[in-house]
């Protein structure tokens, strides 16, 4: 597993692994009433099951690096080839709708990807040195951040002011 990420408020996960692929998961729990009582359950009998959803194929590269979108409308995929994936995200039910959205070739490997709060800029960072700043609305690579190391770690302020970079 290289990234895994739930959506908000949901029981579905994206999960980067290093064999080459982003999928998209339902998870929830089988669970058994207790005995004695109509209302508990017994979380240490409960089953816990899942299925795929979708799975977004990246060949070869690693999946390092996984995010929703805050409202959930979008997942956005990084690899070790620097390929920056944006898919747009609609689930009904146990199907979903994935389409891809927008596409960025970063210099190296992703590491890090964070969305702003509003949605409105999404930053990606990683083994290049830099963290590409991209505006949502239009879907263009607007700013690039340069540093003197690796980029693992990206972190928006929840008032969506500031960007922390590690």
């Amino acid at each position: 597993v290289g990234s895994l990420d739930w959506w908000l408020d949901s029981n579905t996960l994206v999960i980067g692994s290093r064999n080459g692929k982003a999928m998209i998961v339902k998870i929830w729990t089988e669970e058994k009433e207790d005995e004695e009582s109509q209302h508990e359950v017994d979380r240490s009998t409960a089953k816990v099951s899942s299925t795929i959803l979708h799975t977004i194929d990246r060949e070869s590269a690693w999946v390092n690096a996984t995010k929703f979108s805050p409202g959930g409308r979008a997942v956005a995929v990084g690899d070790s080839k620097g390929v920056l994936g944006v898919y747009s995200y609609e689930e009904n039910g146990t199907t979903i709708k994935i389409s891809n959205i927008a596409n960025f070739k970063l210099e190296d490997s992703i590491l890090d990807i964070e969305w702003s709060p509003d949605g409105q800029w999404l930053y990606a960072g990683g083994e290049d040195f830099v963290v590409t700043v991209i505006n949502t609305p239009t879907w263009e690579a607007i700013h690039r951040i340069k540093r003197d190391r690796w980029v693992q770690f990206i972190a928006a302020s929840n008032g969506g002011s500031h960007v922390a970079i590690g």
